[in-house]
């Protein structure tokens, strides 16, 4: 009996350890993900969810917000773009979202920001990562070692090195076309490094799956032979 209680487990791990790899879709697509995630290369995106933003901002649809997969298996990264990537005259749009990403021991988070602005207009990317713990709250504090990066139009900032299995993320997306501007947004790319070769301790789902069906094929033998 324990081995077939075994190999249910390990059938059950098999199915669900592992992330889906990331499909291109939009953030709302992440969010229904919760705490299953999906995987980029190395690494795993999980927990995502909306924070309220500033009182005066008008917040962007998770549903608008697309987001499309790439990089590399150790340089994983999200870009992200709005289906309606303008702020007019007046206007002030805003998308803060956090994440969780796991994987190996993860080394580096970047954002970059690319669009256009005239006049007044802004157009801003923040990342705040807590690398190793969580964020006691969405007002983004509780983090002893949290590091910011903060991109302005047409760049790119990085957290610098960090070394931690696990980062803490909120993303912070705004377009501010206040009082006389406009604010365009291109697009956003959240990027990942994790130290090349940290996977390889990791079982493949397939060998938990033939240790399952090992475990499964030795109870019915005992069941025979009783």
């Amino acid at each position: 009996m324990k081995y077939v209680f075994i190999a249910s487990l390990l059938l059950s791990m098999g199915s669900t350890i592992f992330a889906a790899p990331c499909s291109p879709g939009n953030l709302q697509n992440l969010i229904d993900l919760r705490a299953d995630g999906c995987q980029v290369g190395a690494v795993t995106f999980s927990n995502f969810q909306i924070v309220p933003g500033q009182t005066d901002a008008t917040v962007i649809s998770p549903a608008q917000v697309r987001f499309t997969p790439g990089g590399s298996a150790f340089n994983p990264s999200l870009m992200l773009t709005l289906q309606n990537p303008i702020a007019t005259t007046g206007r002030f749009l805003e998308s803060i979202f956090r994440f969780s990403v796991s994987g190996a021991p993860l080394t580096e988070a970047s954002i970059a920001v690319t669009g256009s602005a005239t006049r007044d207009g802004l157009v801003l990317g923040v990342l705040n990562v807590c690398p190793g713990a969580r964020f006691t709250s969405n007002a983004i504090d509780g983090c002893p070692p949290a590091v910011t990066a903060i991109a302005l139009l047409n760049s790119e900032e990085s957290t610098g090195r960090l070394l931690a299995s696990f980062f803490d993320v909120f993303v912070d997306l705004t377009l501010d076309a206040r009082p006389r501007g406009t604010a365009t947004l291109t697009s956003a790319t959240v990027g990942i490094s994790a130290e090349r070769g940290a996977v390889a301790a990791i079982p493949e789902p397939s060998a938990a799956l033939m240790l399952a069906a090992g475990l499964a094929a030795l109870a019915g033998l005992k069941a025979r032979r009783t």
